[in-house]
């Protein structure tokens, strides 16, 4: 319950943010997150510590709070009783939580002495939500900067609600020096490419 992993908080312990980063960013919920958005999410997950047949997760539960990602040591996961596999740092485990309904599909217990990261499903939902709607704001002001100033002329003529389903389809990406966007060679293009800011070699 929510007391008893109280107590297994270690306020103020050292993290491993890449670790931490890299593993969220392997996560389905987690992939479009921008490096700010993960650092975020980092600063908000605390430390937990089990030791050897703490139970951080039990089949079933419908009231689970957390999910964890494995910091150090390990933990078994189980379902009916048989065990299904192992996991290690880097690992996460209670993903069911980020869900709005669902109960816990198997049980995790630590092996030996083990430590977790782990974060509140509500606190996280916000902070997936506040992604969400970061990433719908930076669109639209990108799309409004090339209708403004008329960087696009296949786009005068569409009514509000036409527009207002683009904005809907359309995303914000970012690219590092030196990576290419098109390729010679590859076929017609399938997607429209806005240039919103920055320049490429052509």
């Amino acid at each position: 319950d929510n007391e008893a992993l109280e107590r297994r908080r270690l306020p103020g312990a050292q993290k491993d943010r890449q670790l931490l980063k890299r593993t969220l960013q392997g996560l389905c919920f987690f992939e479009e997150f921008d490096n700010e958005a993960l650092e975020e999410l980092a600063d908000a997950m605390e430390v937990y510590s089990f030791e050897d047949g703490d139970i951080a997760v039990r089949q079933g539960d419908k009231e689970g709070s957390h999910f964890f990602v494995v910091a150090e040591g390990g933990f078994a996961v189980t379902r009916d009783g048989r065990r299904l596999a192992t996991l290690g740092p880097g690992d996460a485990f209670g993903e069911t939580v980020l869900l709005l309904f669902g109960e816990r599909t198997a049980s995790v217990t630590c092996v030996g002495n083990s430590t977790a990261y782990g974060m509140d499903g509500i606190e996280v939902r916000d902070l997936l939500r506040q992604q969400f709607e970061r990433k719908r704001e930076a669109t639209i002001c990108a799309m409004e900067e090339v209708l403004t100033h008329g960087k696009c002329d296949i786009f005068a003529g569409l009514s509000a609600y036409q527009l207002q389903s683009l904005f809907d389809k359309a995303d914000v990406r970012h690219y590092a020096a030196g990576e290419g966007l098109l390729e010679e060679g590859s076929g017609e293009p399938k997607e429209l490419l806005l240039l919103c800011g920055g320049s490429f070699e052509v």
